[in-house]
């Protein structure tokens, strides 16, 4: 749980440090992040329990060329020390909990009515 706390909180960032690898388009780093499909490609796998088709994409680099992913939170210029106080002010209170979730899949905080799974 800490982990996922601490993924969407990084990949809430401006500019971001954590990559959200489901939102990559296959040829990143030519074209920006999207939200919401569009560039990228859909993995459409069944749901084990319910008649669904869940989209199971995520970025992997061709070959193993992972150099992209290793700079991609260079552009963000906080310290470790102030990324650790944003993170508990974040999460103490900014998050309203009643209505929100984490989500790594939407690279931040969900709707609870818009949670799928």
């Amino acid at each position: 749980g800490y982990l996922q706390m601490l993924f969407a909180f990084l990949m809430s960032r401006s500019p971001p440090i954590l990559p959200n690898l489901q939102q990559l388009p296959a040829h990143w780093p030519n074209k920006a992040p999207v939200d919401g499909g569009g560039g990228k490609p859909q993995v459409l796998v069944k749901h084990n329990t319910e008649d669904l088709d869940c989209d199971t994409y995520f970025y992997t680099p061709p070959g193993d060329a992972f150099t992209n992913l290793r700079r991609f939170g260079s552009q963000n210029p906080a310290s470790i020390a102030a990324l650790l106080l944003s993170f508990f002010h974040f999460y103490a209170y900014e998050v309203d909990y009643e209505k929100t979730c984490v989500s790594i899949r939407a690279g931040g905080l969900l709707r609870k009515d818009l949670k799928a799974e």
